[in-house]
């Protein structure tokens, strides 16, 4: 509901030694000393705007500091007319620029414009908020195809990560800041782990061994460059800048700092430039492809983005699945895929079923998290289901020397004979 009147309040503070503003008319001496202020009895009347007007002060009295000298004054300020609001600003710069010449402390006490302007930027920043968690909710639904692997996940797995006391209807996104928004679409990443470079680059002999396609896998990218930089025409960079301008003024509002004018204008230019831009990628969705391996790697990048534990889980998972690679490589039978990396271990002896099916619970809380974002997660189980997977990381790490230093003493021996 819009505003009817704006109130404004000025709390000012002055060394009456000077004897210059040592009472009420003094004080309204000092505002008429503007030749645009003419004030008559309780209104001033500036251009073609009158406001109500009154003036409480006192002396302030406090025997714990030396403020024999201090006077307060509580400025009232009441305009009845919104419609000129923008004189009733002007007419308060003019009356603060007196104040902070004159004054030792000056404080807002009350602040209608703000208010105002608040009331209305904010279903404006709600709107780009809700364009945006539009436009990847329908990406992740339509082109990813979150919730595909559900019926891959065994109940007791699923019932151990999920809180049983929450309805399973929450969206992750719908509990993902207004900025880790941005972050899924605008932050760049590696669909490739770096150490999968590094630990090809150690195996390879010759230049030609690696293609400039494959090193191309691993340079970061966002997911608005991979996706819609091309069908609508706007780089991640222009989109990012507005974007995190506008959390810092969504940012005013939640924590009712001031919001001025210029504020106000700058939130309509930002969410107009935005939601032209984010309309576009919503209508480009049906153009895009996202291969299957691709959808993984986009899917973990939202979850990891939306919550600390979903990251901790997932950095955890992630040393995992390395672990597993570089042994089922170490044995010559490197997959991309980690259920195929998990079986070369498992054949080759590097570890047995029972290690095995630890892997694969992990794996089915992955899961859980990356494509059931309907199911409503217990953070204390998840932190449980982190640390086992630590450990796991570790003893693996552990087995896996053991192992191949005993092949290794295995082929010198076979060698010596």
């Amino acid at each position: 509901m819009e505003k009817e009147e704006l109130r404004v309040e000025y709390l000012i503070i002055v060394d009456t030694s000077n004897s210059f503003c040592a009472n009420e008319k003094a004080f309204n001496n000092l505002l008429k000393a503007s030749s645009e202020i003419n004030m008559q009895n309780n209104s001033i009347k500036y251009k073609n705007l009158t406001v109500e007007y009154r003036v409480q002060t006192k002396k302030i009295e406090n025997e714990l500091s030396s403020s024999e000298n201090k006077r307060f004054f509580h400025a009232h300020f009441k305009c009845s007319d919104v419609s000129k609001i923008d004189i009733f600003e002007d007419l308060l710069r003019v009356v603060r620029g007196i104040l902070y010449k004159n004054s030792d402390i000056h404080q807002t006490l009350w602040d209608d414009i703000s208010f105002y302007y608040s009331q209305k930027a904010y279903p404006l920043i709600h709107e780009s908020e809700n364009l945006m968690r539009k436009l990847i909710t329908k990406f992740m639904l339509i082109n990813v195809g979150v919730g595909w692997t559900k019926d891959s996940i065994p109940e007791e797995v699923r019932n151990s990560v999920k809180d049983s006391k929450k309805d399973e209807t929450t969206d992750y996104l719908y509990k993902t800041d207004f900025i880790q928004l941005a972050n899924f679409l605008f932050k760049e990443y590696s669909p490739m782990p770096i150490n999968n470079l590094m630990q090809k680059l150690k195996t390879i002999e010759d230049v030609t061994q690696i293609s400039l396609v494959e090193l191309k896998e691993y340079v970061p990218k966002s997911n608005w460059e991979r996706y819609f930089s091309a069908l609508v025409d706007c780089e991640a960079e222009y989109l990012d800048k507005r974007w995190k301008r506008l959390y810092d003024l969504r940012n005013k509002i939640a924590h009712n700092s001031i919001l001025n004018r210029r504020d106000y204008e700058e939130i309509v230019k930002i969410v107009t430039e935005v939601r032209e831009e984010l309309e576009k990628a919503i209508e480009s969705l049906d153009k895009i492809h996202v291969s299957e391996e691709d959808k993984e790697v986009v899917t973990e990048n939202l979850a990891s983005g939306s919550n600390d534990d979903f990251l901790n889980f997932l950095n955890e998972y992630k040393a995992l699945e390395r672990v597993i690679q570089m042994g089922a490589m170490n044995l010559g039978r490197e997959s991309k895929s980690l259920s195929k990396n998990l079986n070369t271990v498992v054949e080759n002896g590097l570890i047995d079923k029972v290690f095995a099916k630890e892997v694969k619970d992990i794996q089915a809380v992955r899961n859980i998290i990356i494509h059931q974002s309907n199911i409503s997660v217990n953070y204390e189980h998840l932190k449980e289901w982190t640390k086992r997977c630590s450990v796991l990381v570790d003893e693996l790490l552990k087995i896996s020397i053991e192992f191949f230093e005993n092949k290794a003493n295995e082929k010198d021996n076979d060698t010596e004979k």
